[in-house]
């Protein structure tokens, strides 16, 4: 979908992906609907941060198709049957500037460290790139790396590096 400002999919018993809690604690999220939805849904009442380096890469000509016509129209963007990290979009956006927002990003996150719970709600693209930037995630690898939907992945950040914690 990259940045096509589609919906957010219906979700059955939303109460149960209610992140608990309140107190001082920040959202950020995406400017997209769909991130601005599922805050909504994880926080109920509270006001989420919207941050523009918070959205999906951008894939130009490749938004709103499927992989099957992505591959079959550019051929040359996959590799062994998946899509090249690498490959550039025609009209979208270069893994570089993609990197560029995340690193950014995740740089003001360190600048701030007096924030505490720091929640935040973006896309795929995005966390599989801050994973890949942590060491986590090989680039060839990419889009291979299994992103669960509405379940939270805790990170501690520190000024040296991003490590995830193990999963309650």
């Amino acid at each position: 979908m990259g940045q096509l400002d589609v919906p957010a999919l219906p979700v059955e018993h939303p109460e149960r992906f209610r992140v608990p809690g309140t107190g001082p604690r920040k959202i950020y999220a995406s400017p997209l609907g769909r991130a601005r939805t599922t805050a909504a849904l994880l926080f109920p009442g509270e006001t989420a941060f919207i941050d523009d380096r918070l959205a999906e890469r951008s894939v130009g000509a490749w938004e709103g198709l499927d992989h099957a016509t992505v591959k079959a129209r550019w051929p040359s963007a996959f590799a062994d049957g998946k899509v090249d990290p690498l490959a550039e979009p025609p009209g979208g956006e270069t893994l570089n500037q993609l990197t560029r927002r995340v690193r950014d990003f995740l740089a003001m996150l360190v600048s701030r460290q007096d924030e505490r719970d720091v929640y935040v709600v973006t896309h795929n693209g995005w966390i599989r790139l801050a994973l890949h930037l942590n060491g986590e995630v090989a680039l060839e690898q990419l889009f291979a790396e299994p992103v669960p939907f509405l379940r939270p992945i805790s990170f501690e950040l520190t000024q040296e590096t991003l490590r995830r914690r193990a999963s309650p």
